[in-house]
């Protein structure tokens, strides 16, 4: 897979890639908004697709079938952290509240896009996050009751007929490539995991293996996972494996002993710990090492930190395993992360999905 797919001769992102991902990234999806994201990945893959479905929760699944083999779930999460409006101020002003965890110390400044009809519509209402704290000496960091959205009006009236409490907000930055390998935009948490599925899934679907895939682009992991708790009720998963970003640990005043050392650029982090399947890790270790491609590690001795947590506790419960991309800037509109361990992250996934038998046993016996 090294030189083939995402990556063109040298690190350059193929042309119909870099246009869905850069769909993906530019589509807003705030937490428990994500049906305009979730039609575009249905309809990037439904060509290839045995089944395309959606259910209540929002979560999108597409199914590619394989030659009597397994079940292998491959998820990861659409939502994106972000901000909804809370009151319109007789000033003019909006206030509002943080959906997951942004950053606070990073928003002053930033421009934003307040969505209304729930994102749905293409009417968006632009803003810039202000904070007085810069005029006063002694204010301390900003805090989130500290900052209001100046949308450009003097009333409350004005501000009401534009925006109304429950609309939600992204921080309103383009995708940008800092050289042919970093690649910086909000949301790449975890919009770049769909991505990978949706590479996986097209390339799987070209030369199928004895498992069945069933993907899954979940929803509302910012805020607690809700959409993973019943991703896999009633599908009949025998297996998952999931794909996040994980934070580069290399940097300069960062201390890595408490998860693992792991920065950009240096490989796919493929997370151990007790809750991993020790055969499904086994098999991604398998295939990191025939494509060949070097991996990092995350240490999880308790718990993933992601939707993976609930997956596994799903019917009578689903073996999995996961591999981190690593990324700089987490919860910032300028998350960074290297395609070069995007595409590696796809191979191993590949290969792996592709060695799986038909008789796979995930018992620990």
């Amino acid at each position: 897979h090294r030189g083939e797919g995402l990556l063109q001769e040298g690190t350059s992102v193929k042309e119909d890639s870099r246009k869905f991902l850069h769909s993906l990234l530019e589509t807003p999806s705030p937490s428990g908004f994500e049906r305009k994201i979730g039609r575009l990945w249905r309809s990037h893959l439904e060509e290839i697709a045995d089944e395309v479905s959606v259910d209540v929760m929002g979560n999108n699944v597409v199914e590619i079938e394989g030659t009597g083999g397994p079940r292998i779930l491959l998820t990861a999460h659409l939502d994106e952290i972000g901000l909804m409006v809370t009151r319109v101020g007789d000033d003019g002003f909006i206030r509002f509240r943080p959906i997951g965890g942004p950053h606070v110390e990073v928003l002053p400044g930033q421009p934003v896009m307040i969505l209304t009809d729930g994102g749905e519509g293409d009417v968006t209402v632009p803003g810039i996050l202000m904070w007085n704290g810069y005029a006063r000496t002694s204010s301390g960091p900003p805090k989130i009751d500290s900052l209001v959205i100046d949308i450009g009006v003097d009333t409350g009236v004005e501000a009401k007929r534009l925006v109304r409490p429950g609309d939600p907000i992204v921080i309103d930055v383009a995708p940008r490539q800092l050289n042919d390998d970093r690649f910086v935009s909000r949301g790449l948490d975890d919009k770049i995991g769909c991505f990978i599925i949706a590479e996986v899934m097209k390339r799987y679907a070209q030369d199928k293996g004895a498992a069945t895939i069933v993907g899954a682009a979940t929803t509302m992991e910012e805020i607690g996972c809700y959409g993973a708790v019943t991703v896999a009720y009633d599908r009949n998963i025998d297996a998952c494996i999931w794909v996040d970003t994980t934070y580069d640990t290399l940097l300069p005043g960062v201390e890595p002993d408490t998860y693992g050392a792991h920065g950009i650029g240096k490989g796919p982090v493929l997370c151990v710990g007790g809750m991993i399947s020790p055969i499904m890790l086994a098999g991604l270790r398998d295939a990191a090492e025939m494509l060949p491609c070097a991996v990092q590690y995350e240490v999880t001795p308790n718990k993933t930190l992601t939707d993976a947590d609930y997956i596994q506790l799903s019917q009578k419960g689903i073996a999995h395993a996961g591999i981190f991309v690593s990324a700089r800037n987490v919860h910032t509109p300028y998350e960074t992360i290297s395609l070069r361990d995007v595409e590696q992250t796809i191979g191993i996934i590949l290969s792996y999905i592709k060695s799986i038998p038909k008789n796979l046993d995930l018992r620990r016996t």
